[in-house]
């Protein structure tokens, strides 16, 4: 079909308002067959058009288009077109910034779903910046709630506890070198009804959520346990934390959903006083004091 004349004009002048009745062969660009085939079946016979650098990455390629009635545009028309332009760019450079804003935004969920429990990003003003389906299911039961795009509780005691507790991470979130480890230990409170259990992590400077193009406005994660749902930790995970034994992290895991001694006994074929034995033995590899802390 052939390259569009008014392309080649354009990229040879850019920034400038051309009109393809002044500044391309207009012989040559009506015996094309990019006019012939494209603009003349629709009469989109007359342009005004030009590519104008937005800074960055960022070109912005405008045209206005007119019939062969309306002939053609002529120079006062080409000067208000650069009386707009500076308007018609800044709506570009927002537009290219929501979508790469939407594109991050994908990014952060897609590795937020890799996470088994619900989680979500805040900003230094409580904000969900993201969350992962987990956490959306419990936002749409209402479970979790948010007030104005931030995360609260329905509940005025629970909310003010909530508040707090991202206070006390946020703190944190800023701080170039914490003055010790007990520090970085993540705040914690319980919100709704049946009850969940929020623990929220300051994310340091460095962390990739900030670094990266990831989600820079990120100061807080949250991470949610429901007391209610069942729980599936893989053993092979566990054993390789902990190093424990295969034995050792079926146990543990079995015990983390909530299966008794007696219950992992019978399902592995030993007596309960071995399947003891061998949660002792984990709880001392994993540094738990009792079988309830390892969970």
């Amino acid at each position: 079909m052939g390259e569009d004349l008014r392309m080649a004009a354009a990229r040879a002048r850019p920034g400038e308002v051309l009109s393809d009745a002044r500044d391309v062969d207009r012989a040559a660009f009506e015996r094309s067959d990019f006019f012939r085939e494209l603009l003349a079946p629709v009469d989109s016979t007359f342009s005004l058009f030009g590519t104008f650098p937005l800074g960055g990455d960022l070109i912005l390629g405008q045209a206005f288009i007119r019939g062969r009635r309306d002939g053609a545009f002529e120079g006062r028309h080409a000067a208000r077109m650069k009386q707009v332009l500076p308007h018609i760019g800044r709506v570009a450079r927002l537009l290219g910034l929501q979508r790469a804003m939407e594109a991050t935004r994908g990014d952060v969920t897609v590795a937020l779903e890799a996470l088994p429990s619900p989680v979500l990003l805040l900003d230094g003003a409580a904000r969900v910046l993201a969350s992962n389906r987990a956490a959306e299911r419990l936002i749409q039961q209402r479970r979790i709630v948010t007030v104005g795009g931030r995360l609260s509780a329905a509940d005025s005691r629970q909310a003010q506890a909530l508040a707090a507790a991202i206070h006390k991470a946020l703190l944190l979130a800023d701080v170039a070198r914490p003055a010790g480890a007990s520090t970085l230990k993540p705040a914690a409170c319980t919100v709704g009804t049946p009850p969940l259990s929020l623990i929220l992590h300051a994310v340091r400077p460095r962390s990739p959520f900030r670094s990266g193009a990831a989600a820079p406005a990120t100061r807080v994660l949250a991470v949610v346990h429901d007391r209610a749902a069942s729980v599936r930790l893989e053993p092979a995970l566990v054993q390789q934390i902990y190093a424990l034994t295969p034995t050792e992290a079926a146990l543990a895991s079995a015990l983390v959903e909530g299966k008794t001694l007696a219950e992992f006994a019978a399902l592995r074929g030993c007596t309960e006083e071995t399947a003891r034995r061998r949660s002792g033995r984990a709880c001392n590899r994993s540094m738990a004091t009792t079988r309830a802390r390892i969970t």
